[in-house]
């Protein structure tokens, strides 16, 4: 599975992935028109994988307000998403805005 980076390059996902993709960003009233050729942004774009491997096996240290968590990802990863997965709390300025899903009828 997949997420998109919208851009000219971006490969085209099957027909019900793009319906969902349009749908969950139209709240944030993404065109995405924007990202094509010659468009206002011009973004190459891409698709990246939703699950990634560490680069090598995470490793904890201390115990404790002491404990220390290391680990490595690929360029483009966010160490952020890690860190809410291990059930880190991160202070409310480092943290995105979280997308909302969109209302079923």
């Amino acid at each position: 599975t997949s997420g998109p980076l919208p851009g000219r390059k971006m490969l085209r996902p099957e027909p019900a992935v793009l319906a969902e993709e349009r749908e969950w960003s139209a709240p944030a009233g993404i065109d995405w028109e924007w990202f094509e050729r010659d468009a206002v942004f011009d973004s190459p774009g891409e698709r990246r994988g939703l699950l990634i491997d560490f680069l090598a096996a995470p490793e904890l240290g201390g115990t404790g307000p002491d404990a220390r968590l290391s680990f490595s990802l690929p360029p483009g990863s966010y160490a952020t998403e890690v860190l809410l997965g291990f059930g880190v709390a991160l202070p409310p300025e480092r943290r995105a805005a979280l997308p909302t899903a969109p209302e079923t009828p």
